[in-house]
């Protein structure tokens, strides 16, 4: 059924409360206690870690949107269960992340989240939705509609407010052999541009990361292309991808072309490389610079 003729705020709010539902779940388990599991995966560690929170967190998700699915014929892709081809076949899918930022969940640390989106199969997202079990914070959109943090407007400021340009990247980047030259060319950049110099975050989780640029503005976040599996999956940026685009930020592959999140050939984004930055101007810079 082509989303036009959906009610879109509907499908919304249910994904909202399937969002809070299980990050509610989440803040009462203690990472102290937990089995941490590997599965195939990317090739970074952050890819390959699970728990039993990340599953049961998932079927709390699967059981509120079952009836939506049923209902409208909509198809699923979830971080925890097999790519079933749905995504592939039927006008619409639910794009879940149970438990974005498993490492520091493990650690114990604020920056995991969950996070669901509603993606056309043309691989554009049309619904985003984000909750922060430490924070209790939702944040959400709907394509043309706008975005909310806590159901009230949400926009990326308009003015700097700070000295220095964040970089947020996955705590992989730290190992990488471009890790260097990549933050002396973003370095000079910030200089370039008027900041007095770049401060690098790489503690959260990639939905974390994505809506940080959205809070403060005076932010980025890259991923470069890679030629190996990995460099996140679908999951991980159809609901901040939306939620930036329509609080005003700007979220671009390497090709400076919108991310396409239905690649028939895997559920990876390695091949793309991810940017997202306050707005136009800074992101082309970034991306003429790298």
């Amino acid at each position: 059924m082509p989303y036009h003729y959906l009610d879109l705020e509907h499908l919304h709010n249910i994904a909202l409360k399937a969002a809070k539902r299980a990050g509610e779940y989440i803040a009462t388990q203690s990472f102290q206690s937990l089995e941490v599991k590997s599965k195939v995966a990317g090739d970074s560690l952050a890819s390959q870690l699970f728990t039993e929170v990340d599953q049961k967190s998932q079927q709390i998700i699967l059981d509120a949107l079952s009836p939506s699915c049923d209902l409208y014929e909509i198809g699923i892709l979830a971080e925890e269960t097999e790519d079933n081809g749905d995504r592939l076949e039927k006008d619409l899918f639910w794009a879940i992340d149970p438990l974005d930022g498993t490492l520091p969940f493990i650690d114990g640390i604020a920056g995991f989240a969950v996070s669901i989106a509603l993606v056309t199969r043309k691989g554009k997202a049309i619904i985003g939705v984000v909750y922060d079990p430490v924070m209790g914070t939702s944040y959400s959109a709907i394509k043309g509609k706008g975005a909310w943090r806590d159901k009230q407007p949400l926009l990326v400021p308009s003015t700097p407010s700070s000295a220095l340009l964040t970089w947020h990247m996955d705590r992989s980047m730290l190992k990488s052999n471009d890790f260097t030259t990549l933050k002396e060319k973003l370095s000079h950049l910030a200089q370039k541009i008027g900041y007095k110099g770049l401060r690098v975050e790489s503690a959260t989780g990639a939905v974390m990361h994505a809506l940080s640029v959205v809070e403060c503005g005076d932010a980025i976040y890259i991923k470069p292309p890679k030629s190996k599996a990995g460099g996140g999956s679908i999951w991980d940026f159809a609901a901040t991808s939306i939620i930036a685009e329509e609080a005003g930020a700007i979220v671009r592959n390497f090709s400076n072309e919108p991310l396409f999140l239905n690649d028939p050939e895997t559920t990876f984004m390695n091949k793309q490389g991810i940017v997202y930055g306050a707005h136009k101007d800074l992101v082309a810079q970034i991306l003429k610079a790298i």
